[in-house]
């Protein structure tokens, strides 16, 4: 059985999005190992939301190409044996990925020395894991990652909050309230964050704009919301067509 108070390597070397909706199957290692210690391998970008996560206790950051929409340097062999190195020394008892990816599984998961290792099959790589479930391409993220924990502990269930959080931190209540503040808005008045693009060279999983302007309409002429689109300076673009459609 794996030890209730073992030391457990997760791998999400891919994008911000993508370690947010890991965040249940984190919840729930710690509710069923409470004694358990999670580390965490992730790209530059998904290691943002780490201060976030008081579950992780020791972050790895690695950026691969593949994930970088092209713009990552192909990455330096010293620095690659470097971080292979110290995630060995780490001495973990299982090693969880959560893409599926088999470039992971071989330059990562199965060089970190875990003796247990947990992910997707019918992705390729499979036989490089210990433990596996098939990946259902119908399932939600969430429910994906959550039933690689679930084959981890053996359960027939989890128990476990499906919606994605992150716990703000005292920096970011403190940045949030000087925004406010520099805009002249009240802090009791009631806030939706709408973050509406993704990575240029993935168009289709943006919805289209008009849907974004008529979700903004409904939460404002309803509710009572007040909203803030967010984005990236290239984004400027796609946010400004999207107020331009708002009847608000």
């Amino acid at each position: 059985p794996f030890p209730a108070a073992g030391k457990i390597l997760l791998i999400r070397l891919d994008h911000l999005g993508d370690l947010l909706m890991t965040t249940p199957a984190i919840s729930a290692i710690k509710s069923k190992f409470p004694q358990s210690t999670l580390h965490l391998l992730g790209g530059p970008s998904a290691l943002a939301l780490a201060p976030g996560l008081p579950q992780i206790k020791k972050t790895f950051t690695f950026s691969v190409p593949w994930y970088d929409g092209g713009r990552a340097q192909l990455f330096s062999v010293r620095q690659y044996v470097c971080l292979i190195r110290k995630l060995r020394q780490e001495k973990y008892d299982a090693v969880i990925d959560f893409r599926g990816d088999i470039r992971i599984l071989v330059l990562f998961a199965l060089l970190s020395g875990a003796p247990v290792r947990v992910g997707y099959s019918r992705l390729g790589g499979e036989s490089l894991l210990t433990h596996s479930v098939p990946f259902d391409t119908s399932a939600h993220f969430v429910v994906g990652n959550l039933s690689l924990i679930q084959t981890l502990t053996g359960s027939a269930r989890i128990e476990a909050d499906p919606q994605p959080s992150i716990i703000p931190t005292r920096e970011d209540r403190a940045y949030i309230q000087r925004l406010l503040e520099s805009m002249g808005e009240r802090q009791n008045s009631r806030w939706v964050v709408i973050h509406p693009t993704t990575i240029p060279h993935w168009q289709l999983k943006r919805w289209p704009p008009e849907r974004f302007a008529a979700l903004a309409d409904e939460l404002i002429h309803h509710e009572g919301i007040r909203i803030i689109f967010t984005g990236t300076e290239m984004d400027a673009p796609a946010l400004d067509l999207i107020i331009a459609n708002m009847k608000a």
